[in-house]
């Protein structure tokens, strides 16, 4: 069993942060981001922009294996992207989420069920 800590995140985002779609996004390096570990069980991850500061935090209740802990945080990386180009809604998902997040799925082999 996996458990996650921040630095295990920022390690995932910076490896995510290397491969396409995310390398042409031009996200912030991680050093820019506060990752935090929630106790949330409902919930697996949540992107937060506060004031000019982006937090990620992941859920170690519910991310127990490194390939959820990837699966999360690109999942996260959509709405921080969004967040930059003033197109996120919050949690809820619009059409360029789902459009982004299907073809992170078909280029990483990510489940979009899961996704």
């Amino acid at each position: 069993m996996l458990h996650v800590t921040p630095a295990m995140m920022e390690a995932a985002y910076e490896f995510l942060r290397c491969f396409p779609p995310f390398k042409g996004w031009r996200l912030p390096h991680a050093d820019e981001i506060e990752f935090r570990v929630s106790a949330e069980a409902h919930l697996c991850g949540l992107y937060e922009q506060i004031s000019d500061k982006h937090r990620i935090s992941v859920s170690a209740t519910t991310t127990v294996q490194t390939d959820s802990l990837i699966k999360v945080m690109a999942h996260e990386m959509i709405h921080l992207y969004q967040s930059l180009h003033y197109t996120d809604q919050g949690p809820e998902h619009n059409e360029q989420f789902h459009k982004l997040a299907k073809g992170i799925c078909r280029r990483h082999g990510f489940d979009p069920g899961l996704f």
